[in-house]
């Protein structure tokens, strides 16, 4: 069985970050063990939650038999138990078969195994679904009736497309939003040869499958590597986004959920990426700070920017409600619409309503669902996913969310 220990605490009564040790309690997962964080009120209802960050390897892939990058693998494995963040008293978290030390005082009540049970699941939570996850648990003895069919999670590939990302867009300029902004879906070298001898100038190039940053790069004009990358995604994908370079002043988003009755707006993700596009962090506050944060970064660039910005993100909100249903009818879960805050090359700032659509659970939901975790008092916070720094750093008061001693982490720094 799992093995516990405790480390005395010493000083504030908030979590103060020495040697990486954000909590008192840790346990060790051992391989192949269940570990149950005993609660008052187990759930009668269970709910088996995955963590696979190498989804959009998977969707790339199309394949049901597939193995994702060492980068992904390292990801999924340092950030396993995430979910135990969301996840109800009783529900179960896959977790690696490596030993793993978790802080589980911040976890009542959740499972965690590399082996479930499948008896008592009622339902899966998958960070993102693909056909790769579907055969894995197939091989692990998940009933089909747990799982989506093989014909839906084609529809999930092909949604998941960045060619839908092109058509939002232009859904959403016919409404009168984003005019400024283009994407052109090209499906041969021709087509792509096309756009840039009618637009030339800083282009940017976006494979329809790929995550943090990877599948997409700059080129202008005849550049011989950036031809070659796109020849590579047309072969390999079957297409290939095209859209003008922007100036970046924000990255932000806004979730959604798709239900039988519609597109349920979640909350607004104000997030931060590295130079090479991968995500690190979210401000972690209410949605009328985050409002603010942008209107803030308007006003800076462009005097008297501000309420337009405000209200440009109220009337897009309501059109993503009403287009998100009718482009995806078929999608149920969560839906991310990745924006911009954009400097034009006339001066103004503009909202980019549409860069990228992600039908799965996204790093700014979490950031959503990281306010209820915040302490009294406190009104914002900042949820980041990094390298393991040293074990002599020290930094402000927080709570990690992921096991000790990984290749990466996530916290919430407050």
């Amino acid at each position: 069985m799992a093995k516990e220990f405790v480390r005395k605490a010493a000083g504030s009564s908030h979590l103060r970050r020495a040697c990486m040790h954000f909590a008192t309690t840790q346990t060790i997962f051992s391989p192949g063990n269940h570990y149950f964080c005993p609660a008052l009120f187990p759930s009668p209802m269970s709910t088996l939650h995955i963590f696979c960050p190498w989804h959009e390897e998977a969707l790339a892939s199309g394949l049901p038999h597939f193995t994702p990058t060492q980068a992904a693998r390292r990801m999924a494995d340092s950030l396993c138990t995430l979910p135990a963040w969301w996840a109800k008293s009783g529900d179960t978290v896959w977790v690696p078969d490596v030993p793993l030390r978790f802080n589980t005082d911040n976890t009542p009540g959740i499972i965690f195994t590399s082996r479930p049970d499948f008896t008592p699941i009622t339902h899966i939570d998958a960070w993102g679904w693909n056909l790769t996850l579907r055969q894995r648990l197939l091989r692990m003895g998940c009933p089909e009736r747990l799982l989506p069919s093989e014909a839906y999670l084609q529809k999930v590939r092909e949604h998941s497309s960045r060619r839908s990302t092109s058509m939002m867009l232009r859904t959403l300029q016919n409404e009168g939003w984003g005019c400024e902004f283009r994407s052109w879906w090209c499906e041969d070298e021709a087509a792509v040869r096309e756009v840039v001898a009618k637009h030339g100038g800083d282009l940017v190039a976006k494979a329809p499958w790929s995550g943090s940053g990877r599948g997409v790069f700059r080129f202008e004009g005849e550049n011989l590597t950036a031809w070659q990358r796109i020849r590579s995604t047309l072969h390999k994908q079957g297409g290939v986004e095209i859209e003008p370079f922007y100036k970046r002043l924000s990255d932000f988003a806004m979730e959604f959920r798709l239900t039988d009755k519609g597109a349920e707006f979640v909350g607004l993700s104000l997030f931060s990426t590295n130079e090479a596009g991968a995500y690190t962090g979210n401000l972690v506050a209410e949605d009328e700070r985050l409002v603010e944060e942008l209107c803030a970064t308007a006003e800076k660039h462009e005097s008297g920017s501000a309420n337009r910005v405000k209200l440009s993100l109220a009337n897009i909100r309501t059109a993503l409600t009403h287009a998100l249903p009718l482009q995806f009818s078929s999608i149920r879960g969560y839906a991310g619409v990745d924006m911009m805050l954009v400097q034009l090359p006339c001066g103004s700032v503009a909202l980019h309503p549409c860069v990228e659509i992600n039908l799965r659970r996204t790093m700014g939901l979490v950031a959503i669902l990281m306010r209820r975790h915040l302490p009294t008092g406190c009104s914002e916070g900042r949820y980041q996913v990094r390298p393991t720094p040293p074990c002599n750093t020290e930094e402000a008061h927080g709570l990690r969310l992921t096991p000790e001693g990984m290749p990466f982490e996530a916290c919430l720094l407050f």
